[in-house]
């Protein structure tokens, strides 16, 4: 969905970014990092399974963009978290269908390299927001804490979070929900395409 946006909004590509583990983001802010700025909200992605362990096991995604609200429109508790595709093109129409047949013909390519046993990890990396910033992140229980993001695990799709009560120094998280990216101009993101994998 993100190729996809950014091509149907006129988008620079790397425009949208992966907070981890389920929205697209973008950031607004006037600065030459793109990654420097505001992070603002564009899409959540929720999945729900069924027949988990059974020999006929299913998976529902579903996927909602913000594709031509102006931002008069938006709630005002969501106004300053939110973005859409009209306000990150300038006001640029953003038409549903073209969006929609954009979006099916790009999932269907990457569907079909999953079916053969291939995942563009790097893609998904490269596009991963939280990478080398500083997080806060609530776990299942309702633990809070303020962590360094190291990267994506490309095997399990878990977060990798420095962690310095560790031998390796970092962990691995699977399920979580980020409730806030750092996002300074002085906080560097790594730049060497890391793919952590860490069996902790």
């Amino acid at each position: 969905m993100a190729d996809a946006a950014e091509a149907v909004a006129g988008l620079p590509d790397g425009s949208i970014q992966l907070k981890w583990p389920n929205d697209l983001v973008a950031v607004d802010g006037g600065s030459a990092d793109p990654r420097a700025g505001t992070l603002r909200k564009l899409a959540g992605i929720l999945g729900e399974t069924d027949g988990l362990g059974t020999a006929d096991p299913r998976v529902v995604i579903g996927l909602g963009l913000n594709a031509g609200w102006q931002r008069s429109a938006f709630p005002t508790e969501l106004e300053p978290r939110m973005t859409s595709l009209h306000e990150l093109s300038g006001g640029r129409a953003i038409g549903s269908a073209l969006l929609l047949e954009t979006f099916l013909a790009r999932v269907e390519t990457k569907v079909e390299e999953l079916r053969a046993g291939q995942f563009d990890g790097a893609g998904w990396t490269a596009r991963q927001i939280t990478t080398g910033r500083d997080v806060t992140i609530e776990l299942p229980g309702g633990d809070r804490s303020t962590v360094r993001a190291l990267g994506v695990d490309i095997e399990s799709g878990g977060l990798v979070v420095a962690d310095a009560d560790l031998p390796t120094g970092e962990r691995l998280v699977h399920s979580g929900e980020i409730q806030h990216v750092r996002l300074p101009d002085d906080i560097a993101a790594p730049t060497d395409g890391r793919l952590a994998r860490v069996g902790v």
